[in-house]
């Protein structure tokens, strides 16, 4: 008597090429458009930038060149300023009421008032340095920053010596104010300078595209200023991390 064993495999179903092809993109598509609403929560439950007025006082073309300055990347500066108050106060005279450009702009009519001071803590409001708002770039902070005792330092007359170590050449500009009375800066009470002999009494050092150290004993109130327009592949490589107070790259 045999007995017989029958052996019976299971075969799946045939699936085409081009039925997987199809479904790996449709999975795709929907894995990246879950991607984006995601982002969109996250980018919309922000706070709104601290110098954008109210939705009902925005203009559309005001609104897409603050929108195109605040991405800006700038990277970390070192602040002169005491330690800075948590405050969720916003600086009102950065942003005043009316209408048109800001001052920076072609044609810009709009200026900043004097910043305002925390009646408790004393201090600036407006919001300056990384620390204070590390969730944006603060470059229109900064341009439309005008120091709460301005009209006090206008009245003294001293002007606040900016050395550009590398020339005025590179810059474009001519020696003295003219350049900022020119743009009609609302902080005027500066000057420029290319003379090197200045390096140990100016107040602020300004180099741009390399680096070139001043061979003078450097004071305490003293600022140095790098900047950079390239990006670090087409720079000097810096090897003095911690001689700069203030940094301007588009990083």
């Amino acid at each position: 008597m045999k007995i017989g064993i029958k052996i019976t495999t299971m075969r799946f179903p045939k699936v085409s090429l081009k039925k997987c092809f199809l479904f790996t993109v449709a999975f795709a598509v929907l894995l990246l458009f879950g991607f984006t609403l995601r982002e969109k929560d996250i980018w919309t439950s922000r706070t709104q930038h601290p110098l954008m007025p109210p939705k009902s006082q925005q203009n559309p073309e005001e609104t897409q060149n603050i929108a195109l300055l605040t991405h800006i990347p700038t990277t970390t500066v070192r602040s002169l300023y005491e330690d800075y108050d948590k405050t969720q106060d916003m600086d009102n005279s950065l942003f005043p009421e009316g209408n048109g450009r800001p001052w920076y702009f072609s044609n810009g009519v709009r200026y900043p008032a004097p910043a305002r001071i925390n009646r408790k803590t004393k201090k600036r409001v407006a919001r300056l340095f990384p620390y204070e708002d590390s969730q944006n770039d603060r470059i229109t902070n900064q341009l439309m920053f005008v120091p709460p005792n301005y009209e006090e330092i206008k009245q003294q007359g001293k002007l606040k010596t900016i050395l550009l170590y590398n020339g005025l050449g590179p810059w474009n500009v001519r020696q003295g104010k003219d350049v900022f009375q020119h743009a009609k800066c609302p902080v005027s009470t500066c000057t420029l300078t290319a003379n090197r002999e200045h390096s140990a009494t100016a107040d602020m050092i300004l180099f741009k595209d390399h680096y070139i150290p001043p061979g003078v004993t450097r004071q305490p109130h003293q600022i140095y200023m790098l900047y950079f327009l390239e990006c670090p592949y087409h720079t000097q490589n810096i090897k003095f991390p911690s001689v700069f107070n203030w940094t301007a790259t588009y990083r």
